[in-house]
């Protein structure tokens, strides 16, 4: 899966969540995630224990009462 299209040049951390087939049953796999290297893993991770849905979401800028985030949803 190449995402690096999607990577933008500056964020503050990555968030890795998967969503299983229960909608209720929602995990955030990684709260930061560190690299693009490492999100992928995480990603995988939660495919591979059958998620329906995951996303990544590169926080850019947050503060106390609001965040600027780009987020990209992938459907397995």
């Amino acid at each position: 899966m190449n995402l690096k299209p999607f990577v933008p040049e500056r964020y503050e951390r990555i968030v890795v969540s998967v969503v299983f087939e229960n909608e209720e049953e929602r995990a955030t796999l990684a709260s930061d995630a560190g690299s693009l290297k490492d999100a992928l893993r995480f990603l995988q991770r939660g495919l591979d224990r059958g998620a329906v849905l995951a996303e990544i979401v590169w926080v850019l800028e947050e503060a106390e009462d609001y965040r600027v985030e780009k987020r990209v949803v992938i459907f397995p």
